[in-house]
């Protein structure tokens, strides 16, 4: 049994273009932690999920960022959309993964699940190879991302301005990927991406023995139901060769979201990239 799953796996990545992808890691990508749970000794997709979720986000943004077009605001709603569980398992279904994943016997898929195994593969696609590849996967699982055009024409998205997702999905793949050089140091920038400015800080200033940076209560103003406080933070940092005290200051609804105000002028001072969410 092991033996035609492997092979129907095999098939399914040349049929996607993929074979050149480790085979162990894509088994991975299709194995549910329900089928580890039965005693087998593999390993489970939930680590490449994680990565996959990442790597799906980016594609997405950078697709719809080359529609000039779009808004920030607009570009953050089609992304959740795009890469909600929803519409990843409806890939999901579309590709027939039901016939080749790994779960424990009778377990049921929910819509996270599928998502899951979506994610998963990227995640591997990405490990192996690289962003490039990704992008490509992506076109081909997509099937030219018509999936999504009939989600348009049915009316789930809204329709009073279509966006021209033409030009966002009919673009050729050549004139969207960058070149493997351009994303050689991706997995640390997907990492970046999911640590908001304080966090970003912090490292800095560790990776380069410096003293962690400090956060000051300037004020706090307001009603006790809709407060608003004022913090600075002080930071060492190095500027041309030179170590500098860098200071800013940030206003927040919390204490805490002030601080990271202040920790994203400091960063936008230093070019470090962060997650605002």
């Amino acid at each position: 049994m092991d033996e035609q799953w492997e092979n129907n796996v095999k098939l399914w990545m040349k049929e996607h273009q993929i074979e050149m992808i480790d085979l162990n890691l894509i088994k991975d990508a299709l194995t549910h932690s329900s089928y580890k749970g039965m005693g087998y000794n593999v390993r489970d997709n939930e680590r490449l999920e994680f990565l996959g979720d990442s790597v799906l986000d980016l594609l997405i943004a950078h697709q719809l960022f080359l529609n000039p077009q779009l808004s920030e605001g607009d570009m953050t709603e089609k992304r959740k959309d795009f890469v909600s569980n929803e519409k990843l398992a409806l890939i999901f279904d579309d590709q027939e993964l039901d016939q080749i994943v790994r779960t424990a016997n009778n377990f049921t898929l929910s819509e996270n699940n599928k998502a899951g195994f979506i994610e998963a593969l990227f995640g591997a696609v990405f490990l192996n190879r690289n962003y490039n590849r990704c992008c490509e996967f992506w076109e081909k699982i997509n099937k030219g991302a018509q999936l999504f055009k009939n989600i348009y024409s049915e009316g789930s998205i809204d329709k009073t301005n279509e966006l021209q997702q033409e030009d966002i999905f009919d673009r050729p793949i050549e004139e969207w990927q960058f070149s493997d050089q351009d994303y050689k140091d991706a997995p640390q920038e997907i990492a970046k991406l999911n640590k908001n400015a304080k966090n970003m800080i912090q490292e800095y200033c560790q990776k380069r023995s410096l003293p962690k940076p400090e956060y000051t209560l300037i004020s706090k103003e307001g009603s006790d139901h809709e407060p608003i406080f004022t913090v600075e933070v002080s930071a060492r940092v190095i500027i041309n060769g030179k170590i500098e005290i860098k200071t800013a200051n940030g206003m927040g609804s919390t204490k805490k979201s002030a601080e990271i105000k202040a920790a994203e002028k400091i960063c936008d001072i230093l070019k470090l990239n962060y997650s605002t969410q």
